[in-house]
């Protein structure tokens, strides 16, 4: 691979690249939000040219960043450094709290469909709760706690300038597994067909989100870490672009007192928001510091 490397090239400017990527196409979103979609069921109304216009857009960052990261001769060694950084401690304590918040959200969603629930309709609970996304509700929450836990000891190892976070292995893994059954429930509730949009864009954000949750687990524990580097900036900036895309545009709307319009089954995930303010912070924590060739082995 070394060979089919670039060795001028480095990924430091994905990020600005992907900021002006998001810079266009969140407001395209929050028109969408706005103009294109029912918020009561969060169907389309109109299919305008914003449409292949927003999907060109998220190609385009991802094509770009999976390029410029493939192919960079200048990458950082892969591994985190030992030292304090309170503004990602921070950020990471965010994210933990956002990760809580969704195990509180998954949990409600859990109960709700209890209640409506007809024991002379199905005849067997176990197929309701496997048909009704139950089980992915529940998969989802207990993982976001761990989660929750797990980018806690990330942010208070950051802060203080420890390493504590390398140790926890398999806590690591928490978050992949909690986007796992996150993608999973889309797929056991029919509804979320039909909101070809949203269900797209947020597939993408769980795809790229679990690569980087892995990377990130894979240098962070130091297992099997060789040639994670590339693979952490890709998912990195692609998925925190497609995830400023699904939560600023709802974002916008409550800001601006229009947060009615928001479909009730799609409203704004904390988690997204907090990701992509993680991943940006974790890579540039992680800055090339030379402009010599330093592929990985």
């Amino acid at each position: 691979m070394n060979k089919l490397k670039i060795s001028s090239l480095s990924p430091q400017p994905l990020i600005l690249i992907m900021a002006i990527f998001a810079f266009i196409a969140v407001p395209i979103r929050t028109f969408q939000l706005a103009n294109c979609i029912d918020p009561e069921t969060g169907f389309w109304l109109v299919r305008d040219f914003t449409v292949p216009v927003l999907y060109v857009l998220c190609g385009l960052e991802i094509a770009v960043s999976l390029f410029m990261s493939l192919f960079s001769g200048i990458q950082p060694k892969p591994e985190f450094p030992q030292k304090k950084n309170i503004s990602l401690g921070i950020v990471s304590l965010v994210f933990a709290l956002t990760f809580l918040i969704d195990a509180i959200t998954r949990m409600s969603a859990y109960i709700s469909l209890f209640s409506v629930y007809q024991y002379d309709v199905d005849g067997y609970i176990f197929g309701y709760i496997m048909k009704s996304g139950a089980l992915s509700l529940t998969i989802q929450s207990i993982f976001a706690l761990i989660s929750a836990l797990y980018f806690g000891i990330v942010g208070v190892s950051h802060i203080m300038g420890t390493s504590t976070y390398k140790k926890s292995k398999l806590l690591a893994l928490s978050p992949v597994i909690w986007g796992i059954s996150r993608m999973v429930y889309f797929f056991v509730n029919p509804i979320s067909y039909k909101n070809v949009s949203q269900l797209l864009l947020t597939l993408m954000f769980i795809t790229l989100a679990m690569i980087f949750f892995l990377s990130f687990a894979r240098i962070a524990s130091g297992v099997n870490e060789a040639n994670s580097m590339w693979i952490l900036w890709f998912s990195g900036t692609a998925g925190a672009f497609i995830g400023l895309v699904c939560a600023l545009a709802p974002l916008v709307l409550i800001a601006t007192g229009k947060g009615n319009l928001i479909p009730e089954k799609y409203p704004l995930e904390y988690t997204d928001l907090a990701f992509a303010a993680f991943a940006i912070g974790t890579l540039l924590s992680n800055m090339p510091r030379t402009v010599k060739n330093r592929t990985e082995g």
